[in-house]
């Protein structure tokens, strides 16, 4: 009889062992999963462009200058590292210190609200009414390109707009037309983009333009329908 009852402790003493191995392994294979899935929501980025495009919600206007609500923590915890993070707001010091030099100036600059204009981070995308006149390549920090386009008839504006790696950066330059050199100069997204008002129509134009983003750049400029009298 003792030995059928000691018989029993054991079975019940090794039922539980296993119990308690069931479920430590359980929390184990938890707790991998969620370290797998942690990892995997917070993987670095792959470039610039794909940085840029997480931190775009969190970047604000604010009495013209641009903040970004974003701690280097919440940043990471969203796939951006470090050194991406850095360059960021060395942009944004960079972008903020020029709009303040052209208004000491009074020079005209354009400040897009990047919570009013969102800029693809790869593609510039134009509205329906607007047809492509021309695009050219911006070296690094040096001096830029240009496109010579014909302007039909009717219309009195271009849009010229900046495709950069920066999150936020400027594009400047001139646009020439009918012995004119009218300046322009515009910040945002991706290096932001402005409308120019050309004094005739009918006639060919030329934009020049560069940037300060490292990396360099593109500048698609449009001719707007909109416009056309």
């Amino acid at each position: 009889m003792k030995l059928i009852y000691k018989n029993q402790k054991i079975k019940i003493f090794s039922l539980l062992l296993m119990l308690v191995g069931m479920i430590s392994l359980g929390f184990f294979v938890q707790s991998c999963s969620n370290e797998v899935d942690d990892y995997s929501t917070n993987a670095n980025v792959e470039t610039r462009w794909d940085a840029n495009a997480i931190a775009t919600k969190y970047l604000e206007l604010v009495d013209n200058q641009y903040v970004l609500n974003l701690s280097e923590g919440k940043a990471v915890s969203l796939g951006i590292d470090k050194a991406n993070y850095d360059r960021m707001q060395e942009e944004i010091r960079q972008t903020n210190a020029f709009i303040i030099e052209c208004q000491a100036k009074g020079a005209q600059i354009y400040v897009n609200d990047p919570q009013k204009i969102q800029v693809s981070s790869s593609i510039i995308r134009l509205k329906s009414d607007s047809e492509i006149a021309g695009s050219f390549d911006m070296p690094e920090t040096g001096a830029g390109g240009s496109c010579t386009f014909y302007v039909p008839a009717g219309y009195t504006s271009i849009t010229i707009s900046g495709a950069t790696p920066c999150l936020v950066g400027n594009i400047n330059g001139t646009v020439q037309c009918g012995g004119q050199s009218i300046p322009y100069s515009a910040t945002g997204l991706s290096g932001g983009s402005t409308t120019v008002n050309i004094p005739m129509s009918a006639t060919y134009v030329k934009v020049t333009g560069n940037t300060p983003c490292s990396g360099g750049g593109t500048v698609v400029v449009t001719i707007n329908s909109g416009t056309k009298k």
